[in-house]
């Protein structure tokens, strides 16, 4: 069957009729991305992918607690940020391997900075 998997959702710190979410198909191989974002308590929705590749598939869609406009995007070919709410991609790959991101966390660790955590699960790392 054809159906479309919810993997996160994201309510804006920000904005409290803002939500994001994130999607996938792989399992109907539909490796395509799926973001969108509702700013009308989810009446209507964007798709918010430009600039993440074609079979680059999402986990997880995480806005910044501090600043407006700023998300973060886990894939299955890793991080992509983007600096103007969805509106454009670019990856955050920072010289790590390619790998599966399931989770995000925005972590402060100074006053004023943030540091994105990268939760990854891998079946090697797990034994499976």
């Amino acid at each position: 069957g054809r159906f479309t998997r919810t993997a996160h959702i994201d309510p804006s710190a920000h904005d409290a009729g803002t939500v994001y979410i994130a999607a996938n198909r792989y399992q109907q191989d539909d490796f395509a991305p799926y973001l969108w974002k509702s700013a009308d308590y989810g009446r209507t929705w964007t798709k918010i992918v430009n600039g993440i590749p074609r079979t680059a598939y999402t986990r997880v869609v995480r806005e910044d607690p501090k600043r407006r406009g700023l998300l973060y995007a886990g894939t299955e070919y890793g991080v992509w940020v983007s600096m103007n709410d969805g509106a454009a991609w670019q990856p955050m790959q920072l010289n790590l391997p390619r790998v599966s991101v399931r989770d995000l966390r925005v972590h402060q660790i100074l006053e004023g900075t943030n540091e994105v955590m990268r939760v990854i699960i891998s079946r090697d790392l797990l034994g499976n």
